[in-house]
């Protein structure tokens, strides 16, 4: 839960009925082993137990969405739990608290994982994190993150019909290229997120407008949207400002939105992307199949392509219940008038199973790897006269 959404978007009094709430779930359970608990700020608890298992909390925790549901509270509790096991009885309660936030901060903000033990490795962990947030402004005003493309293919026709934008560090300081799985968790955690978001939808609308001048047949790009970005009061206003200030149809920016972005704060979440498709712009939900609400987001939220992750199909064997479901979402995905793209294809196998369910429309490294801008360029403008776009729409 993030508290001071909360409280933003439903009033102080029922961002206080919610954390009594989850304090009275707390006290359960730690009576329930024998322990003891405090609220030490915020949404943060801590417990000490001789015993009992994090699995058993959340789910009871998981239980008051229910009751705030029925009071039109709509929110997500996702938890963050760092967990250390007490070996050392001669260290201060403050040292044992040190080591549990030091667990809990290498996942909070992370949606697929909410538990961490202590280990002697996340100091080192936190401080290089530490250092990647020091030097966070500076990098973003050198300009050294770079946007990179991953082309998409349509496999039946071999035409390019988009590119997906993707961001690196060029780091001046280590004179390498640091991937995103470094430093995005931490701008995911620090809030940082939304500044290199913004910067990066700003540099391709500059790629999308130089296309324009150029006067080359123009590729959409998609960009991606965050659930933290969804949650900022002037997405919409820097969204449609940015395709206005550049004078770009605004189908050409495809918004990426990730499909647990609409496990928490729903309704607002849902009210911004559909503002967002009226004004223009192309819905895509990412990663779909990742969450435990897939069946909901479709059926609550109107978006025009499904981005289906190739993980979901285990092995090559398409023949099996992986590959039966993935047909079945494809079908689905049609009859609700929505296009499928297959992200992460790596081999011909799959493409052509792809295609022979219906779903020609692929990315991944079988075609192409994700490259700087004037590589993408090149291959573009070598082929563009002799490709004839297939629309998504």
């Amino acid at each position: 839960m993030h508290n001071k959404a909360v409280n933003a978007q439903y009033g102080q009094k029922t961002g206080d009925y919610v954390l009594k709430k989850i304090a009275g779930i707390v006290m359960e359970f730690t009576s329930m082993y024998h322990g003891i608990a405090c609220h030490v700020s915020a949404d943060n608890f801590a417990m000490l137990l001789p015993s009992g298992t994090p699995e058993h909390l959340q789910k009871n925790m998981m239980s008051l969405e229910d009751d705030f549901r029925d009071r039109g509270i709509h929110i997500r509790l996702q938890l963050s739990i760092g967990r250390y096991i007490i070996k050392d009885k001669q260290l201060s309660f403050s040292d044992i608290m040190n080591k549990a936030l030091l667990a809990r901060r290498t996942v909070k903000g992370r949606y697929n994982v909410s538990l961490a033990y202590y280990n002697g490795k996340m100091q080192k962990q936190i401080q290089e994190e530490q250092h990647i947030i020091s030097r966070m402004d500076f990098v973003l005003s050198s300009h050294q993150f770079e946007v990179w493309l991953q082309p998409k293919y349509n496999h039946e026709t071999g035409a390019m019909i988009g590119a997906e934008a993707l961001v690196r560090w060029n780091s001046s300081e280590h004179h390498v290229m640091i991937p995103p799985n470094v430093f995005i968790p931490v701008f995911e955690r620090n809030g940082f997120i939304y500044e290199l978001d913004k910067y990066v939808w700003n540099e391709v609308c500059k790629m999308l407008r130089k296309w324009l001048d150029e006067g080359t047949c123009t590729l959409p790009i998609s960009i991606n949207v965050s659930r933290m970005d969804i949650l900022q009061s002037d997405v919409y206003e820097v969204l449609t400002g940015l395709v206005e200030k550049h004078e770009i149809p605004a189908h050409l920016l495809q918004l990426e939105i990730t499909e647990s972005a609409f496990s928490f704060d729903v309704v607002r979440i849902i009210d911004v992307v559909e503002r967002l498709r009226t004004y223009g712009f192309t819905i895509e939900i990412d990663d779909f199949g990742s969450a435990y609400s897939s069946l909901n987001v479709l059926k609550d939220v109107t978006a025009d392509v499904l981005k289906l992750d190739m993980r979901f199909l285990s092995g090559e064997d398409s023949t099996g219940r992986d590959g039966n479901i993935i047909e079945f979402i494809v079908r689905m995905s049609k009859w609700i008038g929505m296009q499928v793209i297959a992200e992460g294809v790596e081999t011909q196998e799959q493409a052509d199973f792809l295609c022979s369910i219906g779903c020609p429309f692929i990315q991944g490294y079988l075609y192409a790897k994700p490259m700087p801008y004037r590589i993408m360029n090149a291959c573009w403008n070598r082929t563009a006269e002799y490709i004839k776009r297939i629309p998504l729409k």
